[in-house]
């Protein structure tokens, strides 16, 4: 913590992301919650990927048993108290800020306890989702219950880039009938909310940090400029980041 702290640019924070259940050990996962709460680190998880991580949470077994055995690293002490994604949520609602990400397979008992714990979010990765062929996620359900839910991109292994843009224009057209303002705060307001930099980015107001996207909107005739704006053909031509000018993207 020190060491991220002292050689990084003033005006950017460090969050710690411990992968996932079936990668970070239970006893690193306290020691990193621990860290960031005294730091005031966010802390970024996998949590409610797949029903495969539930069922070795729940088991101890079952496919992803099986692919951790096939690349030799199978620790069956690791599995033998069975846990579900509520520990884990748990866990993670000691820190400062808490970003679920996926949240794909998430139970009544976890969306109750994310409604009574605000600094917790959910991060929903649209074209992931749409990879893997989940089930239809429950964001919508999610902001029924006043959870914030912010977009992201996953990784390169499922997603064929990392653009938030791109993620955007995905989900607007998967999901038309969602207001266009709805989804912008997905990428903008809510992901600076979940990192707890609502403060200071997220939206353009004044005395919050010039962080721009430019633009370039098709000629397309609608009386919502939303649909103009997250158009399958709309491009960003350069960024603005704390008011400096960066070119193209």
């Amino acid at each position: 913590g020190d060491l991220a702290t002292s050689s990084a640019p003033p005006h950017l924070g460090f969050g710690l992301s411990p992968h996932a259940p079936y990668s970070v050990h239970p006893t690193l996962l306290k020691g990193l919650v621990d860290l960031a709460i005294e730091s005031g680190a966010p802390v970024a998880m996998h949590l409610a990927a797949t029903r495969s991580e539930l069922e070795l949470l729940a088991r101890g077994g079952g496919e992803f048993a099986e692919f951790l055995k096939r690349l030799a690293v199978w620790n069956p002490d690791v599995f033998r108290e069975r846990r579900s994604i509520l520990d884990y949520l748990k866990e993670l609602a000691r820190s400062p800020r808490g970003l679920v990400v996926h949240g794909n397979y998430l139970s009544d008992a976890d969306i109750e306890f994310l409604a009574r714990n605000p600094q917790l979010s959910v991060v929903y990765c649209p074209r992931t989702h749409a990879y893997f062929g989940h089930e239809p996620h429950p964001w919508r359900t999610l902001l029924e219950r006043n959870i914030n839910v912010a977009l992201g991109t996953d990784s390169r292994a499922s997603n064929p880039d990392l653009s938030v843009w791109d993620e955007l224009q995905f989900l607007r057209r998967c999901e038309p009938d969602v207001p266009g303002q709805t989804l912008l705060d997905l990428a903008t307001i809510r992901g600076a909310r979940a990192l707890g930099l609502e403060a200071h980015c997220g939206t353009i107001t004044p005395g919050r940090s010039a962080d721009l996207a430019i633009i370039d909107l098709p000629a397309v005739p609608s009386a919502d400029p939303y649909d103009t704006l997250l158009h399958p053909s709309s491009r960003i031509q350069a960024t603005v980041l704390r008011g400096h000018w960066l070119g193209a993207p």
